[in-house]
């Protein structure tokens, strides 16, 4: 199992983060992120700033209707910048600090990558950055049908016959075989992996966090990678009406199902009075396994507001597991 999850509130009122990491090569990519992800971000200036431009909202937010919007679409647009902005910071500053604890002065210690799928929950926003094969997928109904839920993917998998991922990886001087980055990585972009990176252009030079260009020099370096950790960010606005619940899991699941099936599984065991998420988890995993699923497998279901009704005795919050 080389699989890790965080679920965590972040110190800033209605805010959390969710993310699932798919390790491969060993765990130690996974874990790692586990543990250093949220502080990156918090550290960000990006974040910091957020934090000022949004407090005034986050007490009217609480006092109104959950379905007044007290954000102009300027205000909102600006917000989900510095928000996204903090992600990529904080992705690209995690492979760094992963390198530089896994190099020991002559050789790697270790040689291990992970995907990486991160939804950062806001009350106006989700705001998703994924690099990798694992997925994200938000549970919306209609106004028109509230009964009918659909799937509405809020990433998009990166992998080495993905167009742009494919072109960008020959640009660099590498190879796509048998749909594998130089024939040996099934994905385009993870932590880690770092015998197919230019470490040399990663890692140089010294690093301020708090430096505007060195945060740039970093991101772009990332960019420049046939494997890279720079993440596409994608935001959906908040709808406390419509949206039900989110999905995040590994390619373990996505590999036997789309994401029409997962949240169809999900809403109908919802439907049928389960109330315990533990268990809704630990289900689609026995959905997976029957459909043939080999691969290590990761879950978080993530109730929202919308999705209250759904569960019969109206427990509330997220779930998570890993098989």
């Amino acid at each position: 199992m080389e699989d890790a999850f965080i679920c965590q509130l972040l110190p800033l009122p209605q805010h959390a983060l969710f993310c699932v990491l798919d390790g491969h090569g060993g765990s130690e990519a996974s874990e790692f992120a586990k543990g250093e992800l949220v502080p990156l971000f918090c550290n960000t200036q990006s974040w910091q700033s957020y934090c000022q431009k949004v407090a005034p909202f986050l007490s009217s937010k609480e006092k109104c209707n959950s379905s007044t919007n007290i954000l102009t679409n300027k205000q909102l647009k600006e917000l989900t910048s510095l928000l996204g902005k903090a992600l990529e910071q904080a992705f690209v500053e995690l492979d760094r600090a992963f390198y530089l604890q896994q190099y020991d002065g002559e050789m790697l210690i270790s040689s291990a990558g992970s995907t990486a799928v991160a939804v950062l929950l806001t009350p106006f926003s989700i705001v998703c950055g994924n690099i990798g094969d694992s997925r994200a997928v938000l549970a919306r109904s209609s106004t028109s049908s509230p009964t009918s839920i659909t799937a509405h993917p809020l990433t998009e998998d990166h992998t080495p016959n993905l167009e742009q991922e494919k072109q960008r990886i020959l640009n660099l001087g590498g190879t796509v075989e048998m749909g594998r980055v130089d024939g040996e990585l099934a994905v385009s972009r993870a932590f880690g992996d770092f015998e197919l990176k230019d470490v040399s252009s990663l890692m140089a030079d010294e690093y301020d966090a708090t430096d505007p260009d060195d945060v740039d020099q970093l991101q772009k370096r990332a960019q420049l990678q046939k494997v890279s950790a720079y993440p596409e960010v994608r935001v959906q606005e908040r709808n406390d009406t419509n949206d039900r619940f989110l999905v995040l899991a590994c390619d373990g699941i996505w590999d036997v199902a789309s994401n029409e099936d997962v949240v169809e599984w999900i809403v109908n065991m919802f439907q049928q009075g389960q109330d315990d998420l533990g268990i809704v988890c630990e289900q689609v995993f026995y959905i997976c396994l029957g459909q043939g699923s080999q691969d290590n497998m990761t879950i978080l279901v993530v109730i929202l507001e919308g999705g209250q009704k759904l569960i019969a005795k109206g427990s509330t919050g997220s779930a998570s597991s890993s098989r």
